[in-house]
């Protein structure tokens, strides 16, 4: 009897992409939809595999159906994709549906007084031309009003004038502080050069050639001592990167201005809940 071998075990690989995407999704989500992050994540495939198929296996050019076949997207999103480029894709309206809503609201004839141009003040419930029909039509019909409406007031967006009407305050939907945004893009490229650092260890041949990778931990910690434990260890990796960053101050430079490599080391605390998220 043909004895066939057992399929692959996959769970690990399935439970590590969600472990990844998490963190993401805890930064994206009240701030871009679904949809657009995924359009991204396939513009990223598309960009990886074309890397792979040119600069690892020397092809001239990587085909659509050999890109299909890297990244399972059909080759017609691959046409789509690479046609239009990501300013004519997407565009802040398209980023979550409170400024979807804000953007038809401030441009749309329906929505706007004639003679000025100015965002009309809405009934907040009727079929035409009212704040209930801009949610249907830019936030979808499993959304009510008064979730979107809390949402856009606590972002100062609109206001409310009794309980039958609302006024623009802001077209504008911002979802982060300046804070949150300097944080955001910190956090992404901590995100991208550990990936970097990950992605090179999983293809080396032996420990030797991996890149350095280290990470501690301890368990049941009291809260009571969570602040004193974070400056001491912001002021010990205070003083490592000083000393990590005279090593690289160091280091031989290439001569050509475009030869050579960039290196570097980066360091992050963190802590959790007993019960994981």
């Amino acid at each position: 009897m043909l004895q066939t071998e057992k399929p692959p075990q996959t769970d690990w690989l399935i439970k590590a992409v969600q472990r990844m995407f998490k963190p993401v999704a805890r930064l994206l989500v009240g701030r871009m939809a679904c949809p657009v992050a995924v359009d991204l994540l396939k513009e990223a495939y598309i960009e990886e595999a074309t890397r792979q198929l040119i600069k690892q296996e020397g092809r001239k050019r990587a085909t659509k159906s050999a890109l299909a076949l890297r990244t399972g997207l059909d080759t017609r999103v691959i046409a789509g994709l690479e046609a239009l480029p990501r300013s004519q894709r997407i565009t802040p309206a398209d980023l979550c549906p409170e400024a979807a809503v804000l953007h038809a609201w401030s441009t749309e004839k329906a929505f706007v007084e004639k003679g000025t141009g100015e965002p009309r003040v809405l009934n907040v419930y009727g079929r035409k031309g009212t704040f209930q029909n801009l949610i249907m039509r830019y936030a979808g019909r499993n959304v009510t009003c008064p979730t979107v409406l809390a949402s856009l007031t606590a972002g100062g967006n609109v206001e409310l004038i009794g309980e039958d009407q609302v006024r623009m305050l802001s077209p504008h939907y911002i979802s982060t502080t300046p804070f949150e945004q300097s944080a955001i893009e910190a956090g992404s490229l901590a995100f991208d050069r550990m990936g970097q650092n990950v992605t090179h260890n999983f293809r080396v041949d032996s420990p030797d050639s991996a890149w350095p990778q280290e990470a501690r931990l301890a368990r049941r910690l009291s809260d009571a001592n969570s602040e004193a434990l974070r400056r001491k260890i912001d002021a010990l990796l205070s003083t490592q990167a000083d000393a990590v960053e005279a090593e690289l101050k160091a280091a031989p430079v290439a001569d050509g201005q475009d030869d050579g490599k960039t290196a570097g080391v980066g360091w992050f605390y963190w802590e959790e809940s007993g019960s994981k998220d």
